[in-house]
């Protein structure tokens, strides 16, 4: 069952315990007032024991009901209640054994400073009792009200230490799930930017086409279409990874060993791309592999968009530390942008983001009348 603990920093705690231990909790003080009471059976007047035992007992019977009284008014009916008792000792009296309960408790529930008062609070009262009262069993109390209270510090210590691990573990989940729709948004945003591109210049081509050669036109209308299906494969798959059930492996990404195709993708769009390709592409991990290839894709798609007609260069070198991956074209007129801001689009600051993610580097801005991406990714994993 649920049990709630109050605590002095801030929301309560709420703690999923067994009833038998949260019923425990709560009656034992009941169970040692019936104990008390049978204690004092001789009395002259029997009513008086059964009051100041109602007293001592009512904190725990309005928590056994759901309401919490203020601590203040908890520890006074407690040593009230047990003050009325002790003023008639038995023999092995267990008269104070509320306060021990009372002292663990608001170890539990109250700061450490505020706790400790109300400790030496009830030691005082026995110390009252000791020196100036009939009662002359003090010492085990001491010990026994001691020990009480510093349980309850550890137990609320612990109780402090689950509701930060929960906090964390909410702060996780969240950032884990942001991280998860800023990963699919890059995957979409790469998948549209690269299809719709590629499809804009063979409609183009399409339509310069028309008036000349309607093969060539039908050709790339064709083409286009292809791109076009192909995309909206390619979304579907990378949303239904938003899905409970998404599945991984029918949402395969691509990755070194399909550059080729992708390459060839533009050209057949009319681009004029250079390429230089050094290296064991085989070699790459799949993380690598598909960082190296949105990284080229996104180039080119920019390049397609800003410098359309422009001669392109890819060179990619896998090497046995890193793959270095730099592509050039023609700087257009146009503002240029930082690559360590984040545009209104996802293309560069997504490319910064794939790269650093797996520990290694990327580099975007105007050089010599050129815009130059360059970017380094690590072809192994750190080790510890």
């Amino acid at each position: 069952m649920k049990f709630t603990i109050p605590r002095h920093r801030g929301s309560d705690v709420e703690l999923d315990l067994p009833w038998p231990a949260v019923y425990f909790w709560t009656a034992l003080p009941l169970l040692t007032g019936v104990a008390i009471l049978l204690q004092r059976h001789a009395f002259a007047h029997p009513g008086r024991p059964i009051v100041y035992v109602m007293i001592v007992l009512l904190p725990w019977i309005f928590e056994l009901a759901g309401i919490t009284l203020p601590r203040p008014l908890f520890v006074a009916l407690v040593l009230s209640g047990t003050l009325g008792l002790a003023l008639k000792p038995v023999d092995i009296d267990i008269a104070p054994f509320p306060m021990v309960f009372m002292a663990s408790e608001m170890g539990t529930i109250a700061s450490l400073r505020e706790s400790a008062v109300w400790a030496a609070a009830a030691m005082g009262l026995m110390a009252g009792l000791d020196i100036w009262g009939p009662y002359h069993q003090s010492f085990p109390w001491y010990i026994g009200i001691g020990l009480g209270w510093l349980g309850g510090v550890l137990v609320g210590f612990q109780v402090e230490l689950l509701m930060k691990l929960r906090i964390a573990q909410e702060t996780l989940a969240a950032r884990a799930a942001t991280d998860e729709r800023r990963r699919i948004a890059r995957e979409i945003h790469d998948v549209i930017a690269h299809s719709l591109t590629v499809m804009m210049l063979h409609v183009t081509g399409a339509r310069r086409a028309l008036g000349r050669d309607t093969r060539d036109a039908s050709a790339a209308l064709e083409e286009a279409e292809r791109l076009g299906r192909q995309s909206l494969q390619d979304v579907r798959r990378a949303v239904g990874l938003l899905g409970e059930s998404g599945d991984p492996q029918i949402a395969p990404m691509p990755g070194a060993a399909d550059l080729a195709g992708l390459i060839d993708q533009f050209r057949s769009a009319g681009a004029q791309i250079v390429t230089r390709f050094d290296g064991e592409f085989g070699s790459l991990q799949p993380t690598t592999g598909l960082a190296v290839y949105r990284i080229v894709q996104e180039s080119l798609t920019n390049a397609a968009k800003h410098a359309p007609g422009s001669s392109v260069a890819v060179t990619i070198r896998v090497g046995r530390d890193d793959a270095a991956v730099r592509v050039t074209n023609r700087l257009t007129a146009g503002p240029a942008v930082s690559s360590s801001s984040k545009p209104n689009g996802l293309g560069l600051w997504g490319m910064r983001e794939r790269a650093s993610l797996l520990g290694g580097s990327f580099e975007a801005g105007a050089e010599d009348g050129q815009w130059v991406v360059n970017a380094s990714v690590p072809t192994a994993r750190p080790t510890a």
